[in-house]
Protein backbone atom coordinates (compact mmCIF):
# COMPACT_ATOMS: atom_id res chain seq x y z
CA UNK A 1 0.00 0.00 0.00
CA UNK A 2 2.86 2.37 0.80
CA UNK A 3 4.44 1.71 -2.61
CA UNK A 4 1.11 2.34 -4.35
CA UNK A 5 0.59 5.62 -2.49
CA UNK A 6 4.15 6.85 -3.15
CA UNK A 7 4.01 5.85 -6.81
CA UNK A 8 0.64 7.53 -7.29
CA UNK A 9 1.95 10.65 -5.59
CA UNK A 10 4.94 10.79 -7.95
CA UNK A 11 2.68 10.45 -10.99
CA UNK A 12 0.44 13.16 -9.59
CA UNK A 13 3.35 15.54 -8.98
CA UNK A 14 4.78 14.97 -12.45
CA UNK A 15 1.48 15.39 -14.28
CA UNK A 16 0.50 18.33 -12.08
CA UNK A 17 3.81 20.07 -12.75
CA UNK A 18 3.40 19.42 -16.47
CA UNK A 19 -0.14 20.81 -16.42
CA UNK A 20 1.10 23.93 -14.63
CA UNK A 21 3.74 24.48 -17.33
CA UNK A 22 1.14 23.98 -20.05
CA UNK A 23 -1.18 26.61 -18.57
CA UNK A 24 1.64 29.06 -17.88
CA UNK A 25 3.07 28.93 -21.41
CA UNK A 26 -0.11 28.15 -23.34
CA UNK A 27 -0.34 31.72 -24.64
CA UNK A 28 2.55 33.72 -26.10
CA UNK A 29 4.60 36.12 -23.97
CA UNK A 30 5.66 39.68 -24.90
CA UNK A 31 9.33 39.97 -25.83
CA UNK A 32 11.82 42.81 -25.28
CA UNK A 33 11.46 44.02 -28.89
CA UNK A 34 7.69 44.43 -28.51
CA UNK A 35 6.71 41.28 -30.37
CA UNK A 36 4.82 38.31 -28.97
CA UNK A 37 6.55 34.95 -28.67
CA UNK A 38 4.90 31.71 -29.64
CA UNK A 39 2.87 29.88 -27.02
CA UNK A 40 2.48 26.14 -26.70
CA UNK A 41 -0.92 26.57 -28.32
CA UNK A 42 0.67 28.14 -31.40
CA UNK A 43 3.42 25.51 -31.55
CA UNK A 44 0.97 22.59 -31.35
CA UNK A 45 -1.06 24.07 -34.22
CA UNK A 46 1.94 24.11 -36.54
CA UNK A 47 2.56 21.19 -38.93
CA UNK A 48 4.93 18.48 -37.71
CA UNK A 49 8.10 17.81 -39.69
CA UNK A 50 7.80 14.05 -40.15
CA UNK A 51 11.21 13.56 -41.75
CA UNK A 52 12.85 15.22 -38.72
CA UNK A 53 10.82 12.95 -36.42
CA UNK A 54 11.95 9.82 -38.26
CA UNK A 55 15.56 11.02 -38.24
CA UNK A 56 15.36 11.74 -34.50
CA UNK A 57 14.00 8.23 -33.89
CA UNK A 58 16.91 6.72 -35.79
CA UNK A 59 19.51 8.73 -33.87
CA UNK A 60 17.86 7.94 -30.53
CA UNK A 61 17.80 4.23 -31.43
CA UNK A 62 21.53 4.49 -32.16
CA UNK A 63 22.15 6.17 -28.78
CA UNK A 64 20.26 3.40 -26.97
CA UNK A 65 22.17 0.76 -28.88
CA UNK A 66 25.41 2.34 -27.64
CA UNK A 67 24.06 2.18 -24.07
CA UNK A 68 23.35 -1.55 -24.46
CA UNK A 69 26.75 -2.05 -26.10
CA UNK A 70 28.51 -0.38 -23.16
CA UNK A 71 26.74 -2.61 -20.66
CA UNK A 72 27.48 -5.71 -22.74
CA UNK A 73 31.17 -4.78 -22.80
CA UNK A 74 31.24 -4.24 -19.03
CA UNK A 75 29.57 -7.60 -18.37
CA UNK A 76 31.88 -9.51 -20.70
CA UNK A 77 34.96 -7.83 -19.21
CA UNK A 78 34.35 -9.60 -15.87
CA UNK A 79 33.99 -13.01 -17.51
CA UNK A 80 30.22 -13.49 -17.35
CA UNK A 81 28.53 -15.38 -20.20
CA UNK A 82 26.45 -12.68 -21.84
CA UNK A 83 25.53 -11.95 -25.44
CA UNK A 84 24.79 -8.65 -27.16
CA UNK A 85 21.33 -10.08 -27.91
CA UNK A 86 20.68 -10.46 -24.16
CA UNK A 87 22.00 -6.97 -23.49
CA UNK A 88 19.70 -5.47 -26.11
CA UNK A 89 16.70 -7.40 -24.82
CA UNK A 90 17.15 -6.23 -21.22
CA UNK A 91 18.13 -2.71 -22.29
CA UNK A 92 14.89 -2.35 -24.26
CA UNK A 93 12.67 -3.28 -21.33
CA UNK A 94 14.79 -1.19 -18.96
CA UNK A 95 14.47 1.84 -21.25
CA UNK A 96 10.69 1.38 -21.35
CA UNK A 97 10.35 1.30 -17.56
CA UNK A 98 12.75 4.22 -17.12
CA UNK A 99 10.41 6.35 -19.23
CA UNK A 100 7.15 5.35 -17.58
CA UNK A 101 7.97 4.42 -13.97
CA UNK A 102 8.77 6.91 -11.18
CA UNK A 103 12.42 7.40 -10.28
CA UNK A 104 15.54 7.60 -12.40
CA UNK A 105 16.73 4.03 -11.71
CA UNK A 106 13.58 2.03 -12.44
CA UNK A 107 15.04 0.69 -15.67
CA UNK A 108 18.27 -0.27 -13.92
CA UNK A 109 16.32 -2.28 -11.36
CA UNK A 110 14.61 -4.19 -14.16
CA UNK A 111 17.97 -4.84 -15.85
CA UNK A 112 19.51 -5.97 -12.56
CA UNK A 113 16.73 -8.48 -11.92
CA UNK A 114 16.85 -9.67 -15.53
CA UNK A 115 20.59 -10.34 -15.64
CA UNK A 116 20.57 -11.90 -12.15
CA UNK A 117 18.03 -14.46 -13.35
CA UNK A 118 20.33 -15.46 -16.20
CA UNK A 119 23.60 -15.66 -14.25
CA UNK A 120 24.90 -17.93 -11.50
CA UNK A 121 27.18 -15.19 -10.12
CA UNK A 122 24.36 -12.85 -9.20
CA UNK A 123 26.28 -10.33 -7.12
CA UNK A 124 28.76 -9.65 -9.91
CA UNK A 125 25.94 -9.51 -12.46
CA UNK A 126 24.05 -6.86 -10.46
CA UNK A 127 27.30 -4.96 -9.88
CA UNK A 128 27.70 -4.48 -13.64
CA UNK A 129 24.42 -2.54 -13.69
CA UNK A 130 25.66 -0.25 -10.90
CA UNK A 131 28.98 0.37 -12.65
CA UNK A 132 27.20 0.98 -15.96
CA UNK A 133 25.06 3.66 -14.32
CA UNK A 134 28.08 5.32 -12.66
CA UNK A 135 30.09 5.37 -15.88
CA UNK A 136 27.16 6.88 -17.78
CA UNK A 137 26.92 9.65 -15.18
CA UNK A 138 30.69 10.16 -15.11
CA UNK A 139 30.72 10.54 -18.90
CA UNK A 140 28.20 13.40 -18.63
CA UNK A 141 30.71 15.41 -16.56
CA UNK A 142 33.49 14.46 -18.98
CA UNK A 143 31.46 15.75 -21.95
CA UNK A 144 30.52 19.01 -20.22
CA UNK A 145 34.12 19.59 -19.13
CA UNK A 146 35.65 18.79 -22.52
CA UNK A 147 33.16 20.85 -24.53
CA UNK A 148 33.18 23.72 -22.02
CA UNK A 149 36.97 23.95 -22.11
CA UNK A 150 36.96 23.78 -25.91
CA UNK A 151 34.32 26.51 -26.13
CA UNK A 152 36.33 28.71 -23.77
CA UNK A 153 39.46 28.27 -25.88
CA UNK A 154 37.53 29.09 -29.06
CA UNK A 155 35.78 32.05 -27.40
CA UNK A 156 32.24 30.74 -27.91
CA UNK A 157 29.78 33.26 -26.46
CA UNK A 158 27.75 30.52 -24.76
CA UNK A 159 30.46 30.06 -22.13
CA UNK A 160 32.08 33.47 -22.34
CA UNK A 161 28.94 35.52 -21.64
CA UNK A 162 27.02 33.30 -19.20
CA UNK A 163 28.26 33.11 -15.61
CA UNK A 164 25.95 30.20 -14.77
CA UNK A 165 27.25 28.12 -17.67
CA UNK A 166 30.85 28.99 -16.81
CA UNK A 167 30.16 27.76 -13.27
CA UNK A 168 28.70 24.51 -14.67
CA UNK A 169 31.84 23.96 -16.71
CA UNK A 170 34.04 24.76 -13.71
CA UNK A 171 32.24 22.25 -11.51
CA UNK A 172 32.36 19.63 -14.26
CA UNK A 173 36.13 20.10 -14.53
CA UNK A 174 36.50 19.87 -10.75
CA UNK A 175 34.45 16.66 -10.60
CA UNK A 176 36.34 15.07 -13.50
CA UNK A 177 39.77 15.94 -12.13
CA UNK A 178 38.91 14.98 -8.55
CA UNK A 179 37.24 11.68 -9.43
CA UNK A 180 40.01 10.76 -11.88
CA UNK A 181 42.65 11.40 -9.23
CA UNK A 182 40.74 9.25 -6.72
CA UNK A 183 40.35 6.48 -9.29
CA UNK A 184 44.06 6.44 -10.17
CA UNK A 185 44.95 6.41 -6.45
CA UNK A 186 42.67 3.43 -5.83
CA UNK A 187 44.23 1.57 -8.76
CA UNK A 188 47.56 1.73 -6.98
CA UNK A 189 46.27 0.64 -3.57
CA UNK A 190 46.74 -3.00 -2.52
CA UNK A 191 43.65 -5.21 -2.32
CA UNK A 192 43.92 -5.53 1.47
CA UNK A 193 43.32 -1.82 1.94
CA UNK A 194 40.41 -1.91 -0.50
CA UNK A 195 38.76 -4.74 1.45
CA UNK A 196 39.41 -3.02 4.77
CA UNK A 197 37.79 0.19 3.58
CA UNK A 198 34.78 -1.78 2.31
CA UNK A 199 34.36 -3.29 5.78
CA UNK A 200 34.45 0.18 7.33
CA UNK A 201 31.76 1.39 4.96
CA UNK A 202 29.45 -1.36 6.19
CA UNK A 203 29.41 0.30 9.65
CA UNK A 204 28.00 3.59 8.32
CA UNK A 205 24.49 4.03 9.78
CA UNK A 206 21.48 3.37 7.51
CA UNK A 207 23.36 3.33 4.17
CA UNK A 208 26.38 1.25 5.17
CA UNK A 209 25.35 -1.93 3.35
CA UNK A 210 24.46 0.02 0.23
CA UNK A 211 27.82 1.83 0.20
CA UNK A 212 29.59 -1.49 0.61
CA UNK A 213 27.76 -2.97 -2.39
CA UNK A 214 28.68 0.01 -4.56
CA UNK A 215 32.28 -0.17 -3.36
CA UNK A 216 32.50 -3.88 -4.15
CA UNK A 217 31.00 -3.24 -7.58
CA UNK A 218 33.66 -0.65 -8.22
CA UNK A 219 36.32 -3.10 -7.07
CA UNK A 220 35.53 -5.37 -10.01
CA UNK A 221 36.81 -2.73 -12.43
CA UNK A 222 39.40 -1.06 -10.22
CA UNK A 223 42.35 -2.10 -12.36
CA UNK A 224 40.51 -2.43 -15.67
CA UNK A 225 41.60 1.01 -16.87
CA UNK A 226 41.18 0.12 -20.54
CA UNK A 227 37.64 -1.12 -19.93
CA UNK A 228 36.69 2.08 -18.10
CA UNK A 229 38.25 4.26 -20.80
CA UNK A 230 36.47 2.47 -23.66
CA UNK A 231 33.17 2.56 -21.76
CA UNK A 232 33.50 6.31 -21.23
CA UNK A 233 34.29 6.75 -24.92
CA UNK A 234 31.11 4.86 -25.86
CA UNK A 235 29.16 6.98 -23.38
CA UNK A 236 30.51 10.24 -24.83
CA UNK A 237 29.27 9.26 -28.29
CA UNK A 238 25.92 8.24 -26.81
CA UNK A 239 25.44 11.52 -24.90
CA UNK A 240 26.44 13.52 -27.98
CA UNK A 241 23.85 11.54 -29.96
CA UNK A 242 21.26 12.53 -27.36
CA UNK A 243 22.10 16.19 -28.04
CA UNK A 244 21.54 15.53 -31.75
CA UNK A 245 18.09 14.11 -30.92
CA UNK A 246 17.15 17.26 -28.98
CA UNK A 247 18.42 19.47 -31.81
CA UNK A 248 16.35 17.52 -34.34
CA UNK A 249 13.35 17.78 -32.01
CA UNK A 250 13.76 21.56 -32.05
CA UNK A 251 13.26 21.40 -35.83
CA UNK A 252 9.86 19.67 -35.57
CA UNK A 253 8.01 22.97 -35.81
CA UNK A 254 8.65 26.34 -37.47
CA UNK A 255 9.40 29.58 -35.61
CA UNK A 256 9.23 33.14 -36.98
CA UNK A 257 12.86 33.97 -36.16
CA UNK A 258 14.97 30.76 -35.91
CA UNK A 259 18.23 32.63 -35.23
CA UNK A 260 16.86 34.28 -32.08
CA UNK A 261 14.30 31.71 -30.92
CA UNK A 262 15.99 28.37 -31.57
CA UNK A 263 19.24 27.10 -30.08
CA UNK A 264 22.12 26.15 -32.34
CA UNK A 265 23.69 22.70 -32.45
CA UNK A 266 26.82 24.01 -30.71
CA UNK A 267 24.67 25.31 -27.86
CA UNK A 268 22.59 22.13 -27.63
CA UNK A 269 25.70 19.95 -27.60
CA UNK A 270 26.72 21.47 -24.26
CA UNK A 271 23.32 22.18 -22.73
CA UNK A 272 21.41 18.97 -23.49
CA UNK A 273 23.63 16.65 -21.37
CA UNK A 274 23.11 19.07 -18.47
CA UNK A 275 19.35 19.07 -19.05
CA UNK A 276 19.11 15.29 -19.40
CA UNK A 277 21.10 14.80 -16.20
CA UNK A 278 18.81 17.19 -14.34
CA UNK A 279 15.76 15.42 -15.75
CA UNK A 280 17.09 12.04 -14.60
CA UNK A 281 17.26 13.34 -11.01
CA UNK A 282 13.53 14.06 -10.95
CA UNK A 283 11.51 11.43 -9.02
CA UNK A 284 8.59 11.70 -11.45
CA UNK A 285 8.07 9.12 -14.26
CA UNK A 286 10.76 9.82 -16.85
CA UNK A 287 11.40 13.18 -15.17
CA UNK A 288 8.13 14.50 -16.66
CA UNK A 289 7.38 18.09 -15.72
CA UNK A 290 10.74 18.78 -14.13
CA UNK A 291 12.62 18.09 -17.36
CA UNK A 292 10.49 20.60 -19.27
CA UNK A 293 11.03 23.25 -16.60
CA UNK A 294 14.78 22.59 -16.58
CA UNK A 295 15.12 22.93 -20.37
CA UNK A 296 13.02 26.09 -20.22
CA UNK A 297 15.52 27.54 -17.73
CA UNK A 298 18.45 26.53 -19.95
CA UNK A 299 16.84 28.32 -22.88
CA UNK A 300 16.45 31.36 -20.63
CA UNK A 301 20.23 31.24 -20.08
CA UNK A 302 20.63 31.22 -23.86
CA UNK A 303 18.54 34.44 -24.02
CA UNK A 304 15.87 32.63 -26.00
CA UNK A 305 12.14 32.16 -25.25
CA UNK A 306 11.66 29.64 -22.47
CA UNK A 307 8.62 28.22 -24.22
CA UNK A 308 10.81 26.95 -27.05
CA UNK A 309 13.01 25.03 -24.62
CA UNK A 310 9.87 23.53 -23.07
CA UNK A 311 8.45 22.65 -26.49
CA UNK A 312 11.75 21.06 -27.53
CA UNK A 313 11.77 18.98 -24.35
CA UNK A 314 8.20 17.85 -25.03
CA UNK A 315 9.16 16.95 -28.60
CA UNK A 316 12.15 14.98 -27.33
CA UNK A 317 9.88 13.19 -24.83
CA UNK A 318 7.46 12.37 -27.66
CA UNK A 319 10.28 10.73 -29.60
CA UNK A 320 11.38 8.86 -26.47
CA UNK A 321 7.88 7.50 -25.84
CA UNK A 322 7.55 6.30 -29.43
CA UNK A 323 10.89 4.50 -29.28
CA UNK A 324 10.07 3.03 -25.85
CA UNK A 325 6.81 1.56 -27.13
CA UNK A 326 8.48 0.17 -30.25
CA UNK A 327 11.33 -1.20 -28.14
CA UNK A 328 8.94 -2.86 -25.69
CA UNK A 329 7.12 -4.63 -28.53
CA UNK A 330 10.49 -5.83 -29.85
CA UNK A 331 11.40 -6.98 -26.33
CA UNK A 332 8.20 -9.02 -26.05
CA UNK A 333 9.02 -10.79 -29.30
CA UNK A 334 12.62 -11.38 -28.20
CA UNK A 335 11.40 -12.80 -24.88
CA UNK A 336 9.11 -15.24 -26.65
CA UNK A 337 11.99 -16.39 -28.83
CA UNK A 338 14.29 -16.72 -25.80
CA UNK A 339 11.76 -18.85 -23.92
CA UNK A 340 11.11 -20.99 -26.98
CA UNK A 341 14.84 -21.67 -27.26
CA UNK A 342 15.12 -22.69 -23.59
CA UNK A 343 12.05 -24.94 -23.25
CA UNK A 344 12.35 -28.39 -24.90
CA UNK A 345 9.44 -30.18 -26.55
CA UNK A 346 7.61 -31.42 -23.43
CA UNK A 347 4.02 -31.58 -22.43
CA UNK A 348 2.73 -28.10 -21.48
CA UNK A 349 2.65 -28.66 -17.70
CA UNK A 350 6.13 -30.15 -17.61
CA UNK A 351 7.49 -27.32 -19.72
CA UNK A 352 5.96 -24.77 -17.35
CA UNK A 353 7.51 -26.53 -14.34
CA UNK A 354 10.90 -26.60 -16.05
CA UNK A 355 10.86 -22.85 -16.67
CA UNK A 356 9.96 -22.14 -13.05
CA UNK A 357 12.83 -24.32 -11.81
CA UNK A 358 15.44 -22.93 -14.20
CA UNK A 359 14.93 -19.26 -13.42
CA UNK A 360 16.08 -18.34 -9.90
CA UNK A 361 14.45 -15.68 -7.82
CA UNK A 362 15.94 -12.20 -8.35
CA UNK A 363 18.11 -10.76 -5.56
CA UNK A 364 16.82 -8.04 -3.32
CA UNK A 365 18.16 -4.73 -4.57
CA UNK A 366 17.37 -1.35 -3.12
CA UNK A 367 16.83 1.59 -5.45
CA UNK A 368 19.09 3.63 -3.11
CA UNK A 369 22.05 1.47 -4.19
CA UNK A 370 21.65 2.30 -7.86
CA UNK A 371 20.76 5.94 -7.29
Amino acid sequence: MKSIVVGTLKYGIGLGFLAFIYFKYWEGKPLADGTISLGLKDILERPLSWHMLILALMVLAWAQFLTALRWYYLVRSVGLPFSLYQALRLALVGYFYSAFLPGGVSGDLIKAVGIAREQSRRTIAVSTVIVDRLIGLWAVFWLIALLGDLYQILGVSLVRDQIVIRDMVWWANAIVLGSSAVYLLLVLLPQKRIDRFGQRLSHVPVVGNHLTEVWNAFGLYRRKVNVIAISIGISLIGHASGAVVFHLASQFYEVPDPANERGTFIQHLLMVPVGNAGQALMPTPGGVGGGEAFFGYLYHLLNKPEVNGIANSLAQRFVTWILCLIGYLIYLQMRVQAHSAKVPALVPNAASDLMENEIPEPPRLSSKVLS
